[in-house]
């Protein structure tokens, strides 16, 4: 798989699904309707304020590319992981949300809680594995995480 590592850790998986499915410039998608607030003053660094989104841009990337995201929040873990793996069955990636503070690659790894998203690509029921891909620009890995990670 190859990773888009730009933008935040949703925006990076997004991109990464939009690349792998043939559309060879996600960033238009993801980044086109940012916007920034600049002051003038002495310092640059003072001046440029953070960046934001003028609108939602999932429907627009539906629109454009036939890709569409389906945003899902089941009640149980059980209930979760029963469609994740029906999913991945169908060969379909997954973008998960994990938990820094149980991610072993981050670096708040046990020390802090935070939300963080990644790539299934696929589960080996034997080992009790997934296959992974964080395209976040300071991870930027793919390999395998077990099922109690």
């Amino acid at each position: 798989m190859h990773l888009f590592k730009y933008g935040d850790c949703k925006d990076a998986c997004i991109g990464t699904i939009l690349q792998n499915r043939n559309i060879s410039h996600p960033e238009v998608f993801l980044f086109g309707d940012l916007r920034f607030t600049l002051r003038k003053t002495e310092d640059l660094y003072r001046s440029l304020e953070l960046s934001y989104r003028v609108d939602e841009y999932m429907d627009e990337i539906t629109k454009q590319t036939g890709v569409s995201f389906n945003f899902h929040f089941p009640n149980s873990v059980g209930k979760y992981l029963e469609e994740i793996h029906a999913l991945l069955q169908e060969k379909i990636p997954v973008i998960v949300v994990v938990d820094h503070y149980e991610y072993p690659l981050s670096q708040f790894y046990k020390s802090l809680n935070m939300p963080h998203y990644i790539i299934i690509t696929s589960y080996n029921l034997d080992s009790g594995s997934y296959s992974f891909a964080d395209p976040f620009p300071f991870y930027g890995k793919q390999g395998l995480i077990s099922e109690e990670d």
